[in-house]
């Protein structure tokens, strides 16, 4: 059971235009069983990487939250206040070289019933750890959309991190029980798009590429940073699109999220890929040395 000590519960979340500023509580919070956030999955999360006391694109987190929220209708978050809870929740990491999660949650509510608002800190799990260390399989599962066409049916909710992540969970398992570590969505006309959580990146004649967020993908925070590192890495970046026709033709591709940070694809859909991991590490500690700088 999770020790009380780790949360920071926000009692108003959310701005609802009385100008009334947040209440930090430190413990777990109560959620009512009518919430929309329980009843329907109806809320947005973020998870943010940290390490000692050093956290990795914190602001660009709360501001892919803000977008997730009001992509869903709901109010924007108090900003200074999360800011504050962050804090409070660092304070109490441990080892200067432990590695550990932020887990931010907004649930709706619902008539009657307050929105909720949470922070979590937890240690990351070691398997996460050891995934940057080896190549790793994916498999592709079609997402039923041709390339860019989700973007015009904002209720498949991709390019939002929604409490409603049962899909995404499903097509890990799937991936996991036809004996592959990871999956990746496709469009039905053959584009890959992104991990079940994870950004997806790939290298070509030293240019470092992601899927156009036009495409309807959610802007990767770790992706972002790792564009903001490239120059010192000697890499270009790019947006585009990428197909499995063209995996032959790459030099190298990973998954990247908050938590595993970059991994390397070491196949895909059984297609055999190019894998770097001197690069691979390269962009992790370029990663680690980002959270340095900020803290």
């Amino acid at each position: 059971m999770a020790n009380h000590q780790e949360f920071v519960h926000l009692t108003r979340p959310l701005l609802d235009g009385s100008g009334v500023a947040c209440e930090i509580r430190a413990g777990m919070p109560r959620l009512d069983a009518n919430d929309l956030g329980v009843t329907r999955g109806f809320g947005a999360f973020e998870v943010v990487h940290g390490k000692g006391r050093s956290l990795l694109a914190l602001e660009a987190h709360l501001a892919r939250f803000e977008r997730s929220l009001s992509q869903l209708g709901l109010p924007a978050l108090a900003l200074d206040a999360w800011r504050l809870a962050t804090a409070r929740v660092v304070d109490e990491s441990g080892a200067v070289d432990e590695e550990f999660a932020l887990r931010y949650v907004v649930t709706a509510g619902a008539e009657g019933v307050p929105a909720s608002g949470w922070i979590r800190r937890y240690a990351s799990p070691a398997e996460l750890t050891e995934r940057r260390l080896y190549p790793r399989s994916a498999m592709v599962l079609n997402r039923g959309t041709a390339l860019g066409e989700s973007t015009e049916l904002p209720w498949l909710l991709h390019g939002v991190k929604s409490l409603s992540y049962a899909g995404n969970l499903l097509g890990e398992r799937i991936a996991t029980e036809a004996g592959c570590d990871d999956a990746i969505y496709a469009t039905r006309d053959g584009y890959l798009l992104e991990g079940t959580t994870a950004a997806l990146l790939w290298q070509r004649d030293g240019v470092l590429y992601t899927t156009d967020y036009a495409h309807g993908v959610l802007p990767g925070t770790t992706q972002q940073a790792v564009f903001e590192a490239a120059p010192t890495l000697g890499l270009g970046t790019e947006f585009g699109a990428l197909t499995l026709s063209e995996l032959g033709s790459i030099e190298g591709a990973w998954l990247m999220s908050a938590m595993r940070l970059a991994t390397a694809i070491g196949s895909i859909d059984g297609r055999a890929i190019s894998v770097d991991m001197e690069l691979t590490a390269r962009l992790n500690e370029s990663l680690f040395a980002s959270m340095r700088e900020t803290s």
